[in-house]
């Protein structure tokens, strides 16, 4: 997954809210959280993150998918439930 498409969903951003003022340093201090990476290291990606390197997508991509279930869970308390039932069987 694309990092400016990352930040797009996990913020949940319009095209303004996209284009404005601080939007991209938000991103930024998300993918250093996301990624464990140095602040240096994502700013040297360059204006929409295209330098980034490949295997970062991969880890955006799971964190996504992660943020979809945790809201999907939270809007279906029944399936929040199963998982955590399931979980601790499993231990």
């Amino acid at each position: 997954m694309e990092a400016w498409d990352f930040c797009r969903r996990w913020f949940n951003a319009t095209e303004q809210e996209q284009e404005a003022r601080g939007y991209k340093a938000r991103c930024n201090e998300l993918l250093v959280k996301v990624l464990g990476v140095n602040i240096d290291a994502v700013k040297r990606w360059g204006s929409r993150f295209e330098k980034m390197p490949e295997y970062h997508k991969r880890t955006l991509s799971y964190a996504d998918t992660l943020r979809e279930v945790i809201e999907a869970t939270g809007k279906n308390e029944d399936f929040l439930v199963d998982v955590l039932e399931r979980l601790k069987n499993k231990s």
